[in-house]
């Protein structure tokens, strides 16, 4: 299967919800998967390595691989009806298959639920609401449309493509077969005891079923010719999922087990259990060609197996944390991000490398714009704040507390300054959670919704009763004192301005902008929009508070706070549904980040669209500027971080991590610098095959590169850029060491011209054991 052209590189993000679909391609390289994270994946069953991915607008509810190889068609659960093909070697949507206008609307649900290629790839058999089977060319022109009486089970081609079979939920379990060149039902199987619950082809003319009767499930072999029953055997549980193949199918128990049998209905090897405890068994897919089989389950994971054994032979899983939130220092010499659980941070000074700062955090923590507390909310409702602390190291590490000078003093003085506010309500038992934390809360309220003004220094929240009630409240984050509280008729989007006199909330299903001054909160305007919105609006005051940038879905406007009125609004595709702001520390451009993986770059005054950053593939999560103007940091689901040079409009750097605290710091020009395990985070393209980076390190593999170019970019301060300087040096001079020993010859700072070409370079052992 053809790849992506050399030296690209892909995340290895993986799927994050449960795996709907599994498809091999070819001769079972490569494995398709869909998800109800919305995104469809390749991977290299040789490398274990994610290939392509593409994230959709809903989740993936199937994926059927042409018998070509070539041909991916997947189905959108919120497009109901529709297929949607794929180029399977570079996931390139190829067209839209639609119901075609003039087929009466189906009798109960018109979700599509079964898709196959028939042998020769030029036509697909889907069901069409639950008793209508549509026959569809590749150009979707329609073949036939068949009607049955009882809701559809499954539908097969036989290999030879003459026939297909049309399983339903009758009582004696028909099987209908009809000749594909006069769709004309020649003949009728009946299984005899219950309905079909799974069916495909293992030879021509070899048809094996599922039936269950009770509590007994049953494995049958059939000839279709002589429409006779060849082999009967008992299964030892429920059947969830069945893949078919040349001589061979797979059957998953609900117990999550595995089972091969051969065609001739002979059990290759006992059931086999999960390897993945408590793990629910999602589907099943089978290279007979490639001699692979490969198993998804809810906790995200796909399994590999020899076949027909059905012995272990790798994962393929996520390796990269999904990015959540982004924030800098104000001297730029920090950067921190977020993901579930954790926030890392980079000192572009100490190091190419990001370090764990704070573990055990819940799953979306938010990180202060000044980079000096994260705030997070609890299970019970409340908030919890973490105080970050400084050394001249960077930022500090531990568990939910942090040693060192906290905003205003040290760690110590940061809780007990927030625990001696009667005001505030914390947990049944204390206040204080541990030294450097502590939670805020409303008593009777959960709190939903946390934002932090523009310069970090004040905290708003939004929280919610049993009578459905809604209560604003926002807090100092250095002393911890209630600024204010007010209620509200509806959850909704919340800004605070930096100076803590104004407060902005849109809610609503007409998108009414309130103002609220926070001295005195029930002194309030509002504001019709003019809108509505199906997502919680965005809000966020720009450094100075003169404006107000405001997101619904893919309509973004800003709103001057001095002239009180709409400055400018703009309406983007709905593909490009605004997901966060971030306006410059000047106030002179508003940058937003969309579905669609791109960043939008406005003019806040006129808005006039200033660039387009594109680098990431998925949705952009956060972006943050950092004090000079000069960098943009962004965050995305795709499992990666971007520092971007503003001025030239492109990546500077790439940042990847896994929850072990494993990072991968990457530079367009490929050079890299791994900490542990990191250069497994990425995957790199070579010869039509993903290879992780470690491939390739004595090419890449170049810390005091990737230390230089962050240094000379982002660090002002001479002191700082002196010894950020001095590290590039020391670790050039370890990349000699690495050189000499492995009789390699070096390159200089200056020279990146070096390609996958140069393969002496490479770390030929590597490379040999992946393709083993």
């Amino acid at each position: 299967m053809a790849c992506a052209s050399d030296g690209t590189f892909q995340p290895q993000v993986g799927h994050t919800r449960n795996i709907a679909g599994l498809a091999f391609a070819g001769d079972g390289t490569t494995l398709v998967s869909g998800g109800y994270d919305a995104r469809l994946c390749t991977w290299d069953t040789r490398s274990l390595l994610e290939g392509r991915s593409i994230a959709f607008s809903a989740p993936v509810g199937m994926v059927a691989m042409d018998p070509t190889g070539h041909f991916a068609a997947v189905r959108e659960t919120i497009s109901g009806d529709g297929l949607t093909i794929f180029d399977a070697a570079n996931l390139h949507m190829l067209m839209r298959v639609l119901v075609p206008p003039g087929i009466a609307p189906p009798k109960g649900p018109r979700f599509l639920e079964i898709a196959i290629w028939s042998p020769d790839g030029n036509m697909v058999a889907r069901n069409y609401g639950n008793r209508t089977i549509l026959v569809q060319s590749r150009s979707g022109a329609t073949e036939a449309v068949l009607n049955e009486k009882w809701p559809l089970r499954y539908v097969a081609f036989d290999p030879g493509g003459r026939e297909l079979l049309v399983g339903s939920d009758s009582p004696s379990g028909e099987v209908d077969i009809f000749d594909t060149k006069t769709w004309v039902q020649t003949r009728r199987l009946s299984l005899g005891e219950g309905s079909c619950t799974e069916m495909g082809f293992v030879a021509p003319h070899r048809l094996t079923t599922v039936t269950t009767v009770g509590r007994i499930t049953s494995a049958r072999l059939w000839d279709t010719s002589e429409q006779s029953c060849r082999a009967r055997i008992e299964l030892p549980a429920g059947v969830q999922v069945a893949a078919y193949g040349k001589g061979y199918f797979v059957i998953g128990y609900s117990d999550g087990r595995l089972q091969c049998f051969d065609a001739n209905l002979h059990a290759t090897t006992p059931p086999v259990p999960t390897p993945h405890q408590d793990a629910v068994l999602t589907s099943v897919a089978i290279s007979v060609a490639g001699g692979r089989v490969a198993s998804a389950y809810d906790d995200d994971l796909i399994q590999l197996w020899s076949m027909p054994s059905l012995r272990p032979v790798g994962e393929l899983k996520s390796r990269v944390s999904l990015m959540q939130d982004v924030s800098c220092s104000s001297d730029e010499t920090h950067f921190a991000v977020s993901t579930p659980g954790a926030v890392y941070t980079w000192n572009s000074v100490g190091g190419p490398y990001l370090t764990k700062s704070l573990v055990g955090l819940h799953q979306r923590p938010v990180i202060s714009p000044n980079m000096r507390s994260v705030a997070e909310l609890e299970d019970d409702g409340s908030l919890g704040l973490t105080a970050l602390g400084f050394t001249r190291a960077g930022l500090t590490s531990g568990e939910r507390s942090t040693a060192g000078s906290a905003p205003g003093g040290s760690s110590a003085d940061f809780s007990s300054a927030v625990a001696s506010k009667a005001g505030i309500v914390m947990s049944s038992s204390s206040q204080v959670v541990r030294p450097g934390q502590f939670r805020l809360g409303i008593p009777g309220f959960v709190l939903r919704r946390v934002t932090y003004s523009a310069n970090g220094t004040w905290i708003g929240t939004l929280g919610v009763n049993r009578r459905g009630d809604v209560e604003g409240r926002v807090w100092g984050v250095v002393d911890g004192a209630l600024k204010s509280d007010f209620g509200l008729s509806d959850l909704g989007g919340l800004a605070i301005r930096s100076d803590g006199v104004e407060a902005a909330v849109v809610v609503g299903e007409a998108e009414r902008l309130i103002l609220i001054k926070l001295a005195h909160p029930e002194t309030r305007l509002t504001v019709p929009l003019g809108h509505t919105s199906l997502r919680i609006p965005r809000l966020v005051y720009s450094p100075s508070g003169k404006f107000l940038a405001i997101s619904s879905d893919a309509t973004l406007l800003v709103w001057d706070a001095v002239a009180r009125r709409v400055l400018w609004r703009r309406n983007q595709a709905a593909s490009e549904a605004i997901t966060c702001l971030s306006f410059r520390s000047d106030d002179k451009v508003l940058g937003a980040g969309s579905d669609d993986s791109g960043i939008v770059l406005w003019n806040a005054r006129t808005g006039a669209p200033v660039a387009r950053l594109s680098g990431h593939t998925d949705t952009v999560t956060a972006i943050a500027f950092t004090t000079s103007g000069k960098g943009l940091v962004s965050s995305s689901t795709d499992g990666t971080a971007i520092v971007w040079d503003y001025a030239r409009r492109r990546p500077l750097a790439t940042f990847a991590v896994d929850e072990d605290g494993a990072s991968l710091t990457l530079l367009p020009s490929r050079c890299y610098a791994a900490r542990k395990a990191g250069s497994w985070l990425m995957a790199i393209f070579y010869q039509g095959q993903a290879l992780p980076f470690d491939a390739f390190d004595l090419l890449y593999n170049r810390p005091d590169i990737v230390q230089q170019t962050l240094v000379e970019f982002l660090v002002s301060a001479p002191a700082s850029r002196i010894a950020g300087l001095h590290r590039a040096n020391l670790y050039h001079a370890a990349y000699l060491q690495r050189c000499r020993r492995n009789g390699a010859k070096p390159l200089s700072l200056a020279d990146t011209s070096r390609t996958l070409a140069d393969l002496p370079s490479v770390n030929t052992v590597v490379v040999k054991a992946i393709r083993r």
